[in-house]
């Protein structure tokens, strides 16, 4: 056993003990053991690197506290015993106090927690220490309809709090809460007096500007945002943008608009980032709720924007954006819209309608088409299967007007849906397209995909350009945007090679949208696919089987399974564990599997979606599909599969289809030409997986890939 003498004060000892307690540093499993044999501070730690003693404090004697336990109870009780008899020890220390406090509260017992709290405001502590326990008491009263109980307590301690500019922050606050207005400003007067003193005492522009910002957003003593305001500016050496917008912030809340602009325009002089722009362009738009002539305001702003380089025309594009947050919560959607088009190019929220979300678990949604993607022409009507239910095209419930579209809910993990608007041009002209979603985004423009991105974060206006031809007359536009976790929504703007907007654009409204007359034919995979899991779920099979026809699709519960194989390293591709070129299996063979001996079974699942799913999480498996499928006469076939991972297919005892390749399944993928003979017909399918999903599609279809509607699949036995 080694011992390492170190100089440390029980102080620091305790407030490592109260980082691991409050589960910092969970990662430590140990004693802190204090020693009466022993007067300085020694650490001692066993061979064991999970475990360590502290020796030290001879006034608390034989006493060892394990900082985690396997029994949190018998933890806590140890600890409890420990902070009491440093309290006995200690009455002058904030930490015990805190420390108990704690493990009352981990315990749920609040009134004990808020006992020795208010013990510690009537020890003799340090104000800082006073500050804290009011703090904590406070979050003891922070529900609704506490506020009265919480200001008793404060106004017991109000004495002892008088040079606290903290404490006269919340008093006063509390004051406000209860309705009582002329206590609140008494009270806020007493911290303003404190507040500046501090301030004065320092005597630095950044002080000055962090008092009048504070001031700003407690919407109190405007004259002394001012003012401060002032100083800060004038005691700043250098340029900032930060220091004269705040001086216009506060010119605003002192009713002086021009000389507000006269900052607002300074400060754009100095901006030289993104960042900068933005926040300077939220507090400017910030202001206008706070302007009598608000028209005159927003008129003198947009002629604002116009300072920001128009080589910067993203930043500009921001700007008027933010000017539509207010007009869409304050003027009307007609007027909204047409700001936001013409100034900035964005398509107004209001003109797209939206269809989903569809479920796009380890984002498969960027592989898969949930409806016809290359198309001009939506189908309003139709029902699709979407991740909660059945969905069909719809108004976007998001109606900020503002540029930005979000999705709704906001926070939908592994979700993806669409958006549709038709856009009409008054020539033909050559444009660019100012994308970026969060997270994957796609585009078509009259049917063509014209622009694919598969980044995961956060969305930037206009950091994609592509450039597009637009028709004369209508344009149809849709995007897909694919969520993997947290917030999902895009910018798109409709701008020349400058980024300056595009005039005389037309954009239907969504009534138009969604009364437009249906196409003639909307026969889609997915979307029967969709809805025979829906029916299926709805305990409805003859339709479910109905719509499952209409794929082609050999569903999942026509097959015959076998394994899990071994796959590590990709070892069973090229490895045969039965014999694969065969037209007969034997289904009462066993074979030695990954896990033990295994048996051809009839494959099930809880889901009816034709993907023939061997689990998630079987890493490095593989295993084998067998079906037969009985044909009226001979024909040529085209055989439509997709798999997750890789793959093979033997048609009648001969290989017609390998994927060596590791990736999602997707339909329609990899096709082949295949020969059905008349009558039966055997089909032996191979996947391998790597991680995660594991399983196939199988679509049988005529040379132009529509399913045969004549196919049988021939009874098999159900071993």
């Amino acid at each position: 056993m080694r011992v390492w003498n170190i100089a440390r004060s029980t102080k620091d000892i305790r407030a490592d003990m109260n980082k691991q307690l409050n589960g910092d540093e969970p990662g430590l499993v140990g004693y802190w053991k204090f020693d009466s044999q022993q007067d300085d501070k020694i650490f001692d730690s066993s061979p064991n690197k999970n475990h360590g003693t502290l020796i030290g404090d001879a006034k608390l004697e034989q006493y060892t506290r394990p900082i985690f336990e396997s029994t949190r109870n018998d933890n806590l009780a140890k600890s409890k015993t420990y902070y009491e008899r440093s309290l006995e020890l200690e009455p002058a220390s904030y930490q015990n106090y805190d420390g108990l406090a704690k493990i009352y509260l981990q315990s749920n017992d609040k009134a004990n927690a808020e006992t020795l709290y208010l013990q510690a405001l009537e020890a003799p502590l340090s104000q800082s220490d006073y500050e804290s326990a009011i703090q904590a008491i406070s979050k003891l009263y922070a529900d609704e309809g506490q506020e009265q109980e919480l200001l008793a307590i404060l106004e017991k301690f109000k004495h002892k709090m008088a040079r606290s500019a903290d404490f006269q922050d919340q008093l006063a606050n509390q004051y406000k809460k209860t309705g009582n207005t002329e206590k609140a400003d008494e009270t806020y007067e007493k911290w303003l007096k404190i507040r500046q003193k501090e301030v004065n005492s320092r005597n630095y522009a950044s002080s000055y500007r962090a008092f009048a910002e504070e001031l700003l957003e407690k919407e109190i003593f405007p004259e002394i945002a001012l003012m401060n305001a002032k100083l800060a500016v004038h005691d700043y050496t250098g340029t900032s943008y930060s220091y004269t917008t705040i001086l216009g912030q506060a010119c605003i809340a002192n009713g002086k608009v021009d000389d507000a602009l006269r900052h607002f325009k300074q400060a754009l002089g100095f901006v030289t980032s993104n960042y900068g722009y933005n926040w300077l362009w939220n507090r400017v738009t910030d202001t206008i709720e706070k302007v009598e002539n608000k028209e005159d305001y927003v008129q003198s702003l947009d002629e604002l924007v116009q300072i920001i380089p128009s080589t910067n025309w993203a930043n500009r594009a921001n700007a008027y954006r933010l000017i539509a947050q207010y007009l869409s919560k304050n003027d009307t959607t007609e007027n909204t819209e047409n700001y936001i088009m013409t100034k900035s190019g964005f398509v107004p929220e209001s003109r797209w309608i939206t269809l989903g979300p569809f479920k796009s678990i380890d984002s498969i949604g960027t592989e898969y088409a949930y409806i016809l993607e290359e198309t001009t022409q939506i189908d309003p009507t139709a029902k699709y299967y979407g991740r909660d239910g059945l969905i069909s095209w719809e108004k976007t419930e998001y109606q900020l007007l503002d540029g930005h579209y979000n999705f709704v809910p906001e926070n939908d993990d592994w979700s993806a849906a669409y958006v549709w608007t038709i856009v009409s041009s008054p020539k033909e002209q050559d444009i660019v397209l100012r994308f970026d979603s969060d997270d994957q985004g796609f585009i078509w423009l009259n049917g063509k995909n014209v622009y694919s991105h598969y980044r995961t974060s956060g969305v930037m206006i206009d950091r994609y350009k592509i450039p597009v031809t637009l028709m004369q007359g209508e344009n149809t536009i849709l995007i897909k945007i694919c969520n993997s976790s947290m917030s999902w929504d895009f910018y798109l703007r409709l701008t020349d090679e400058d980024g300056n907007p595009i005039q005389g654009l037309t954009y239907k409204t969504t009534d138009e949208l969604l009364n437009a007359q249906p196409p003639e034919q909307t026969n889609h995979v997915n979307q029967h696919l969709g809805l025979a899991e829906y029916y299926h779920k709805q305990n409805m099979p003859e339709q479910a089987l109905e719509e499952m026809r209409l794929t082609g699709i050999i569903h999942e519960y026509s097959w015959h399974t076998l394994g899990p194989f071994d796959n590590k390293n990709n070892i069973g591709y090229n490895t045969a564990y039965i014999q694969e070129d065969t037209m007969q299996i034997d289904y009462d063979a066993e074979y030695e599997g990954l896990n033990g001996k295994v048996k051809w079974v009839l494959h099930s699942d809880d889901v009816f979606d034709g993907f023939v799913d061997f689990g998630r999480n079987n890493n490095s498996s593989t295993a084998y599909a067998w079906v037969v499928v009985n044909s009226p006469d001979e024909r040529d076939a085209q055989f439509r599969f997709g798999c997750d991972d890789t793959g093979k297919i033997w048609l009648n005892g001969k290989e017609i289809l390998t994927k060596p390749e590791i990736g999602w399944a997707v339909f329609d993928k990899y096709l082949t030409q295949g020969k059905l003979n008349q009558g039966k017909n055997t089909i032996l399918v191979k996947i391998g997986n790597a991680e995660l999903s594991w399983g196939f599609f199988l679509r049988i279809t005529d040379t132009n890939g529509k399913p045969f509607s004549d196919l049988n699949l021939m009874d098999l036995p159900d071993k």
